[in-house]
């Protein structure tokens, strides 16, 4: 592969093109065929027995040719993309951004890869912030809250053969279907169900007792005309279902035995002296980390500078594909969570753009915060990160290094020591 041009269409903002000639496609896709052809099975041949001519007519010329360029670029793209920003002494901010313009057999294939440079960014000042740091008040059931989720962590499974009764927990695998097409937010694996908790809607509870684990069946039942999500609202449906897993939870006794296993103290009235003293502990940290960030985002109001679209524009996908998992956690859609929270779509992509915008914002002035004041890492210090967060995600750092831009973690480090150092020299004034 080779560089043939340089772009940018804005400021700020390079995009590379580098091009692959046919040879090398042809070779790329020789090479995917060699090391795929024992799996694939077209009508005709034993299984990993076709030629790449009976494979590329049963399926299409260009059957390979993914891989294939895949191949060539993780091969080749880094070290070429990383040579031009030297070349043009860029400091990019974002991960190369790749798109394939063409591929064909007669010209190979054409890519490229677009970056965005740091911003210049100019800070109107960057110490001498002011943030109060006010606990919030602790709320009188908030220990016994505490020690009820401790209760539930230390609670012992007692396995059941059926059949399934209410007050035990089933696990089930099972599938929605309306008219015979499975709908969205429908299906589920290995979920814990308390029977007759309510959780689930009218009849679905009722449908598992009397059921063992493995038993499969189907639970019809009709969605409430005031379900949230209109489409099913009201309607009938079938799940599919199996049932995995049947126990009791036996919960242990709120006494001192209790307090000895949870807290390692003789009385269950010491452990709950604990308890609120590490709450109060917590609500004073959470306090001092709100106070640090009021005062990193006051950093970024002081901060002028134009920012390139493209960069907030991943900040804002990147807000809105956070929110669209942790909705899928809750096994929650989207359009449910507008409809609950009473916001429509362009309310909330306006709010996440605005916090995109300043997330943004902030970290580029913490960039400029490390380059003023010498806090940028040495490549020892962003060794010694890359072992760090290896070691806390249980991979190897060369592991690590292949997921994540050596780059990106320098950049983490300068935005961590800057905040430090202007909260460093900001005042937190302590409430009561």
């Amino acid at each position: 592969m080779r560089r043939v041009n340089i772009e940018t269409p804005e400021k700020d903002i390079y995009r590379f093109t580098f091009e692959a000639d046919a040879q090398e496609l042809e070779n790329a896709v020789q090479a995917a065929y060699l090391r795929s052809r024992d799996q694939i099975q077209i009508p005709g041949f034993e299984l990993g027995q076709a030629d790449r001519a009976a494979i590329e007519k049963e399926k299409g010329e260009s059957v390979f040719w993914y891989d294939a360029i895949n191949d060539c670029m993780a091969g080749q793209m880094p070290d070429l993309v990383e040579q031009t920003i030297v070349e043009l002494g860029l400091e990019p901010v974002t991960e190369p951004a790749y798109e394939l313009l063409y591929a064909s057999t007669e010209k190979g294939f054409g890519v490229t890869a677009t970056i965005v440079n740091k911003p210049e960014i100019t800070l109107e000042c960057y110490t001498g912030f002011t943030a109060h740091c006010k606990p919030n008040p602790l709320g009188a059931n908030d220990v016994d809250h505490y020690i009820q989720r401790r209760r539930m962590m230390m609670t012992k499974k007692l396995d059941q053969s059926g059949p399934a009764e209410n007050g035990m927990t089933a696990v089930l695998d099972f599938e929605g279907f309306q008219d015979g097409v499975a709908f969205a937010g429908g299906k589920a694996e290995d979920q814990p169900l308390e029977l007759g908790s309510g959780r689930m809607i009218p009849g679905f509870e009722e449908a598992v007792l009397g059921h063992c684990p493995g038993d499969a069946f189907e639970i019809h039942v009709t969605f409430p005309e005031a379900y949230p999500a209109k489409e099913l609202a009201g309607k009938p449906a079938v799940f599919q279902t199996k049932l995995k897993e049947l126990y009791l939870r036996q919960v242990p006794a709120l006494d001192d035995a209790f307090a000895k296993r949870a807290g390692g103290v003789d009385t269950l009235e010491e452990y709950k002296a604990q308890v609120r003293q590490k709450l109060d502990e917590m609500r004073v940290e959470n306090a001092m980390n709100r106070a640090r960030t009021d005062i990193v985002r006051q950093l970024g109001k002081h901060s002028t500078g134009k920012l390139p679209d493209l960069l907030t524009e991943d900040a804002y996908q990147a807000q809105l594909e956070q929110l669209r998992q942790q909705l899928a956690m809750m096994r929650k859609p989207l359009e449910v969570y507008l409809e609950e929270t009473g916001t429509t779509m362009e309310q909330l992509s306006h709010r996440l753009r605005l916090a995109a915008e300043e997330q943004v914002r902030v970290h580029l002035a913490l960039l400029e915060v490390a380059r003023i004041e010498g806090l940028e890492p040495t490549e020892a210090d962003v060794d010694a990160e890359i072992e760090r967060e290896a070691e806390r995600l249980g991979c190897t750092a060369e592991q690590y290094a292949e997921q994540n831009d050596r780059r990106t973690v320098r950049h983490s480090l300068c935005a961590i020591r800057a905040a430090d150092f202007v909260v460093a020299h900001s005042t937190i004034v302590q409430d009561n």
